[in-house]
């Protein structure tokens, strides 16, 4: 989309919209379309380091524009519920934006682990609420912003496509970035408190494409 529409729509700030780095993408929608909800992606350039960029989502409520101060890049419990055809373009975009940055080296460690089931509750993590549900969690080994001694911050992905007695039209994806002092604090709540944002390399970007695409097979179409 044009920079304009990122700000004036959006809700994007200017200085960010504006930057030839920074890229922002929408659903179609209809211009008479008042009611939502809108979904957004980002992708946005570090400055000091070409190889990483910053991705972003955030799914927007009508009610939410109506709020002077709203900016989606800095608002927590972002998601996206994607159908069979946003998800493959979602793919499709993260593999462009991958070959932009610097591509995997045959020593590359892996960005993204799948979170073990006993381990979810380290995490903030509760599946016991939802029986019978097809979601997959995987954690971030690594941050390639972040000192490997410093650990401060974690960042996991969640899908979930529904029961899985069942195939599902739609996919929940979220990412939830948190600071790791935000896990022993009893009111926090990754689902909630946590910031739709992730940090990633070619490599990852790669992953992160590689593991959407798997989710295919659990949607209708």
């Amino acid at each position: 989309m044009t920079s304009e529409k990122a700000h004036s729509f959006y809700r994007v700030p200017m200085a960010l919209a504006e930057a030839d780095d920074n890229f922002f993408y929408g659903a179609a929608h209809h211009p008479r379309d008042a009611d939502g909800p809108w979904p957004l992606v980002a992708f946005l350039q570090e400055r000091d380091q070409p190889g990483v960029i910053t991705f972003q989502l955030y799914t927007i409520e009508a009610e939410e524009l109506a709020v002077e101060s709203f900016n989606p890049l800095v608002q927590p419990c972002g998601y996206l519920n994607l159908d069979r055809e946003a998800l493959a373009d979602l793919v499709k975009l993260l593999l462009s934006f991958a070959t932009k940055l610097t591509p995997r080296r045959s020593e590359a460690r892996q960005m993204f682990r799948q979170i073990d089931d006993l381990k979810l509750a380290d995490f903030g993590l509760h599946p016991e609420w939802f029986p019978g549900s097809k979601d997959r969690y995987y954690y971030q080994a690594y941050d390639p912003l972040e000192e490997p001694e410093g650990n401060s911050t974690q960042t996991i992905l969640i899908f979930s496509a529904g029961q899985a007695s069942h195939s599902s039209s739609r996919l929940y994806f979220k990412i939830a970035h948190f600071s790791q002092r935000s896990l022993r604090d009893p009111s926090f709540d990754i689902l909630d408190d946590s910031f739709p944002r992730i940090n990633l390399d070619g490599g990852g970007m790669e992953e992160l494409a590689h593991l959407l695409d798997g989710q295919l097979v659990n949607l209708a179409g």
